[in-house]
Parts: structure tokens; sequence; C-alpha cells
């Protein structure tokens, strides 16, 4: 789902659907925003900002759950491996 239609959505629901507030997703909009402005090289984005944020943020949480879903298994396996 891109952001124009989850902008729609209840401040709980896009919460669920993004992981943070809408306030804090509008400020990291914002600080990408500045950033990208300052960049004068490469090409054009085809995502808007808010698009380029929502990837992130879905990135990351991927990220941060596959490192706790192997924590898990490193933590089951090292007990079972224990005699």
């Amino acid at each position: 789902m891109r952001y124009e239609k989850a902008k729609g959505l209840k401040e709980l629901d896009f919460k669920r659907w993004c992981g943070v507030k809408k306030e804090t997703f509008l400020t990291m909009c914002e600080v990408v925003r500045e950033i990208c402005s300052r960049e004068t090289r490469g090409q054009k984005s085809v995502l808007s900002v808010e698009d380029q944020v929502i990837t992130d943020a879905f990135v990351l949480a991927g990220i941060s759950n596959a490192c706790f879903i192997w924590g898990k298994i490193l933590a089951y396996k090292s007990r079972m491996f224990r005699g």
C-alpha cells in the first residue's frame, strides 16, 4: 500500500501498518525531504518521499524481526547442545 492510500487510515491502523505514529512519520518525511533537497547529483526518485520512508521502515522492521528470530533459534540450539 502506498502512502496516498495509507494517509486515510485511523491513527491506530496507521501505526499498525507503518510501525510509528503519524506525527513521527511526518517528522521522518521532513528530515528526508531536507536531505534530498541538498543532493544535486543522480536521478530523481520515482517514489515520493513518504513512500521512501515507508519502504525503509519496512526493511528495518524486517531486519529487526529476522535478528529477533535468529536470536531465539540460537538460544534454543545452545540449550539443546548443553551436555
